[in-house]
């Protein structure tokens, strides 16, 4: 009987050790695995979030080309161009033509006011002086 339960032990203790061990060895085989697949949908996401963020800045981008094509269809741009590049105006619009001394240089610094004269515009400067003079004795 002793002998019975000794070989009965013995196949139980086996089979036991024999399922952990296979348990092992399915263990050892999928983690590689899921890693490479985790790692491969991680790869996917992200170039998924790169294709949408490029899908999202190209739809801008025709957006703002949809709405240039609009304005250079539209009368207003023809009206624009005919004003710049033919010098044409409205019916109930009024012109001012000022012209220039071609010997004239233009200074941008220190410019303070514009008078205009029947045919050029002429550019008067202040000096330091005349400056803080009207700073605190006109209020300007």
């Amino acid at each position: 009987m002793q002998k019975k339960k000794n070989k009965i032990n013995k196949i139980i203790l086996f089979q036991v050790l024999i399922t952990i061990l296979g348990l092992i060895i399915i263990v050892a085989i999928t983690v590689p695995l899921t890693n490479k697949v985790a790692l491969k949908q991680h790869r996917i996401n992200k170039e998924i979030i790169e294709l949408q963020n490029e899908a999202d800045r190209l739809e801008g981008t025709e957006k703002e080309l949809r709405e240039t094509i609009e304005y250079l269809e539209s009368n207003q741009f023809t009206i624009d161009q005919a004003r710049v590049n033919l010098n044409l105006k409205n019916k109930d619009e009024e012109v001012v033509v000022i012209k220039s001394n071609k010997n004239y240089k233009e200074e941008k610094t220190d410019i303070n006011r514009y008078e205009i004269n029947k045919e050029k515009v002429i550019i008067r400067k202040d000096n330091n002086l005349d400056k803080w003079w009207k700073y605190f004795f006109n209020g300007a």
